[in-house]
């Protein structure tokens, strides 16, 4: 990868620097200019899709926040053209308020961003990019020994993984990084960004805690506890099919209550009869089954399952099964309900359904879900929570203490009959461990890569 010293020595040769530089030394513009497209590149693996090699990517993200000129021209094309970080392979562009991003192939090496990456305090620069908000902010504690320690033991894992498993990798340190160098700055305290939406629920944006997978999000709370609720939006359904068809609907032969009430049974037997050519381990299965199940739930087409199951063959097994054949039956008729209040929905919530698009069924599905779930979770904060409630995910809560589960039960069933809580216990994620063999091999390889990004070693060598 480039280093400073190479990008301020060809803009000294080039463009040497003056008073036409508008005030900023080079050396600040050749570290802004690395340091806001590694973010860029890192940030692009959380959505990269298996098997492709494109990653999305905010080039106005970068172009907004390197406002440098020479001359009254901007250091962003100059740059651009001469210190590349990828090759354009689809352009972003905006169809009727819908933003499509830039689809591009990186130019560096994935490991050598990681240790620009590692090996820096970049809170600067993600505050940059992501100002905290002077009056919609949520402060959360962070155990950031915790997250120091889980990072320095995962790291090392990503040179020894396979190519999918290593940019899943790449992108929970990204986060677990983003997360401590933001709470290293504010005394470790991460404050967050949100917004609540007329369903009721709350999104978080920026860095945050809600936006990363439950691994990184334990490393960074530390102990403590989670209530979170089961299998939540089929619970709704349940609910919905009970009260409307009363006794004609067979409850102790339902598919959807069998689920609610045996989740993993369920899945871990849908994963074991159908993903026999995914190779991968039993739990993947079943997280990949999980996926496709909440998206069926919220009216994903058997093509957008193909993004969670990829093997044709497991897939169509996948949509011959029994228990799923059963399960999307019985979706059917909860939408056959919806369907009657759908008409007056759209007078009712019109403009939030058809935000990002036409109204549509499954949009008031999920809107009418989200609304009970905001409703159900605020009530149970208010009248059964003890002690300080550290994050609330959706459906979750975190808590630093043990609650009374069945208060929490008592009190959810006076919303939704149907819905339950279940209790877990977060204890401190520390990585993964290895031998001091392997943490001495971990430390020669980034020492490496550091010697790469500044352009002191041959990075063929």
């Amino acid at each position: 990868m480039y280093s400073v010293e190479q990008i301020t020595q060809h803009m000294n040769t080039v463009k040497p620097e003056s008073k036409f530089s508008n005030g900023a030394d080079y050396t600040q513009i050749a570290t802004d200019w690395l340091d806001l497209n590694v973010l860029e590149c890192l940030r692009g693996l959380d959505n990269q899709i298996t098997g492709v090699d494109f990653v999305n990517f905010r080039v106005m993200n970068v172009r907004d926040h390197f406002a440098y000129k020479y001359n009254g021209k901007r250091w962003f094309d100059e740059l651009n053209s001469w210190f590349p970080f990828y090759t354009m392979m689809v352009r972003g562009r905006n169809i009727s308020g819908h933003s499509e991003i830039s689809k591009v192939k990186l130019i560096h090496d994935r490991l050598e961003l990681l240790a620009h990456f590692y090996h820096k305090d970049f809170s600067d620069i993600l505050l940059k990019v992501n100002p905290i908000s002077a009056e919609n902010c949520e402060l959360t504690p962070i155990d950031t020994k915790n997250l120091q320690r889980y990072i320095d033991n995962t790291i090392h894992t990503v040179y020894n993984s396979k190519k999918y498993h290593k940019n899943k990798l790449l992108n929970y340190l990204y986060k677990a990084k983003s997360i401590l160098d933001i709470s290293n700055a504010h005394n470790g305290v991460l404050p967050q960004n949100y917004s609540v939406k007329p369903t009721g629920r709350t999104y978080m944006s920026g860095v945050n805690l809600q936006n990363c997978k439950t691994t990184v999000r334990n490393a960074a709370i530390g102990k403590c506890y989670k209530y979170d609720l089961r299998t939540s939006v089929f619970s709704h359904m349940l609910e919905l099919l009970i009260d409307h068809h009363g006794e004609e609907f067979p409850v102790k032969a339902s598919y959807i209550n069998e689920l609610v009430q045996h989740k993993k049974r369920v899945r871990k037997t849908i994963a074991r009869d159908t993903l026999t050519n995914t190779k991968t381990d039993i739990d993947v299965k079943i997280s990949l089954v999980k996926k496709a199940l909440t998206a069926l739930s919220f009216g994903a087409k058997e093509k957008a399952i193909g993004d969670i199951i990829y093997h044709r063959e497991d897939r169509e097994a996948f949509f011959e099964h029994e228990l799923v054949k059963g399960i999307q039956h019985e979706i059917s008729l909860y939408k056959d309900i919806m369907k009657i209040s759908y008409p007056r929905a759209k007078k009712l919530y019109g403009e939030h359904l058809r935000k990002n698009g036409r109204s549509s069924l499954n949009k008031w599905c999920s809107f009418a879900y989200q609304s009970i779930e905001s409703e159900l979770i605020e009530h149970i904060k208010a009248n059964a929570i003890r002690g300080d409630v550290l994050l609330c995910v959706h459906d979750a809560i975190y808590t630093t203490q043990r609650q009374d589960l069945h208060l929490l039960n008592h009190e959810a069933s006076q919303l939704s009959p149907t819905c339950q809580f279940e209790e877990e216990v977060v204890d401190r994620v520390h990585g993964i461990s290895y031998n001091i063999t392997q943490v001495n091999a971990h430390k020669q390889h980034i020492a490496r890569e550091e010697q790469k990004a500044r352009g002191e070693i041959n990075k063929y060598a």
